[in-house]
C-alpha cells in the first residue's frame, strides 16, 4: 500500500509503503520541542515498511521520531539516513538503513533474532529485546558531542541485546556493548569481525565464539564464559579478560592485557 510520496530539494522521488497488515499516519510537530514523524499501527511479522528513492542522488535523510506500535516483519530503508528516534513495541525481522546518526533505537518486542544491516552508524544507541542474529555495517563509531548535556561519553554509543550472532564490520567499531546472554543458543557472541580499529568495550554475559579485529586501541573485551580465539594484528592499550580463552592471536601488542584460566597463544610469526 502506497502511502505517500514525495519529491527532495535535489529531485529524489521518495516513496513510502507499508505491505501488510496495519497502515501509517505522518504526525506533524505540536510544540517546539517535538518532532514530526510516522505512526505505524496494527502491524505485525507480515509487514513491511519500504523507503524506496528514485532520480536525483538517490538518498534521504530523516530527522524523525518513527513509532511502530506492533511488531514488523521488515524496515527496508536502504539508501535513507535516519537520525531522531525509532521505536518498535514488538519483534523486528531485518533492518536495513544507510548512516544512523545520533539515533535512539528500542526494539521492546522479543522474538526471533533479527538481521540488522547499515552503513556508518554514529552515536547510535540500539537496546533491543529481540537478539540479533547478524549485524552488518560499514563502522560503529563513538563521537563526543558537547551539544548533549544529557547522556555521558560512555552512553553516546551503545549496543544492548540478549544475544549476537555475528557482528561484522568493515571500518572501526567503538561503541560500548552490552550482551545478557538472555536465551542465548550456545554462545551469548558467535562471532565478531571488526575491519578496523576497535576501541570500544564488549561485555558478554557467557561466551564469545570469536572475536577478532584489524587493530585494538584502548579496547575491553569482558565475557564470563570461554572466548574461543581472541585475534588482532595490533594492539595497544587493549585487555581480554575472560574465565578461558582458548586461542590468544596478538602478532603485534604494545599492551595487551588478558586474564583468563587457560590459554593457548598462537606464535607473533602466525
Amino acid at each position: 500500500m502506497l502511502f505517500r510520496s514525495t519529491t527532495d530539494d535535489d529531485g529524489t522521488l521518495i516513496t513510502f509503503s507499508l505491505k501488510g497488515n496495519g497502515y501509517a499516519e505522518f504526525r506533524a510537530a505540536e510544540f517546539d520541542n517535538q518532532q514530526a514523524g510516522l505512526d505505524l499501527l496494527g502491524t505485525d511479522r507480515s509487514s513491511t515498511l519500504a523507503i524506496a528513492l528514485k532520480g536525483g542522488d538517490a538518498k534521504a535523510s530523516f530527522q524523525n521520531a518513527i513509532n511502530i506500535a506492533g511488531s514488523l516483519g521488515k524496515f527496508d530503508a536502504k539508501g535513507s539516513s535516519f537520525s531522531g528516534s525509532i521505536s518498535v513495541a514488538g519483534p523486528l525481522s531485518d533492518f536495513t538503513a544507510a548512516d544512523l546518526t545520533d539515533l535512539d533505537m528500542t526494539i521492546a518486542g522479543v522474538g526471533p533474532a533479527m538481521k540488522f544491516k547499515a552503513f556508518d552508524a554514529t552515536n547510535l544507541r540500539l537496546t533491543t529485546a529481540t537478539p540479533i542474529a547478524s549485524m552488518d555495517l560499514n563502522s560503529w563509531q563513538w563521537l563526543t558531542d558537547p551539544s548533549n548535556q544529557i547522556l555521558t561519553e560512555n552512553q553516546l554509543s551503545t549496543l544492548n541485546a540478549p544475544w549476537l550472532g555475528k557482528l561484522t564490520t568493515k571500518g572501526d567499531f567503538s561503541a560500548i556493548t552490552s550482551i545478557t546472554g538472555v536465551g542465548a543458543p550456545a554462545s551469548a557472541v558467535s562471532g565478531v569481525k571488526i575491519g578496523g580499529a576497535f576501541s570500544g568495550q564488549f561485555s558478554v554475559v557467557g561466551g564469545i565464539s570469536a572475536f577478532a579485529a584489524t587493530s585494538i586501541d584502548s579496547g575491553m573485551v569482558l565475557s564470563s564464559g570461554t572466548i574461543g580465539s581472541f585475534t588482532t594484528a595490533n594492539a595497544t592499550d587493549a585487555s581480554a579478560w575472560a574465565r578461558s580463552i582458548l586461542k590468544l592471536e596478538d602478532r603485534k601488542s604494545t599492551r595487551l592485557n588478558s586474564s583468563h584460566s587457560s590459554v593457548s597463544r598462537m606464535p607473533s610469526s602466525a
